[in-house]
């Protein structure tokens, strides 16, 4: 398959009204919140796997809890990459719902000698440009970094386990 190809239908899924655009924004804001609360509950379950458990097992990290503290790096890695790549997605959609918006606000075919518009836009979406807007952000740690920031972490604390606690075997 050519490049060509892949952007063409790259293109053609691109839904193409804001009667469509806004559910799509809506969809990627809930893929978003639920991400998020996935990053952070392998984050914690990875400390968990690689800290808590070991220190209440005689100082000793079993291959079990390096295993599951393994698989919540994984979950967390996964997770920062979907979020992020949700968020490029939805960021381009809102960019352009902007657009769009204050293009019927500001450029009015029939000039009225009023200030403001006679029309605002739709409550539904506006709702859904804030939402997303107050979404781009995982829990706890804000901007742009975020999935990074997880990313490092997650990797840190099971490297860290193994070689503060070391592995045993049971």
């Amino acid at each position: 398959m050519n490049p060509t190809t892949r952007t063409t239908q790259k293109i053609e899924r691109v839904p193409g009204s804001l009667t469509e655009v806004i559910p799509a924004l809506v969809r990627i804001t809930a893929k978003m919140k639920l991400l998020g609360m996935l990053v952070v509950a392998a984050t914690v379950a990875n400390f968990a796997a690689s800290f808590v458990f070991p220190l209440r097992q005689e100082h000793s990290l079993s291959a079990q809890d390096f295993a599951m503290g393994l698989g919540a790096t994984i979950c967390g890695l996964l997770g920062s990459i979907l979020f992020e790549s949700a968020r490029k997605e939805g960021d381009v959609m809102f960019k352009e719902v902007s657009d769009e918006l204050q293009w019927y606000v500001r450029f009015d075919p029939e000039p009225k000698s009023t200030t403001a518009p006679d029309e605002r836009p739709k409550l539904e979406s506006r709702l859904a440009l804030r939402s997303f807007a107050q979404t781009t952000d995982l829990p706890l740690i804000p901007g742009t970094y975020g999935p990074l920031f997880y990313a490092v972490l997650n990797i840190l604390i099971v490297l860290g386990s193994a070689l503060l606690f070391g592995l045993r075997r049971t």
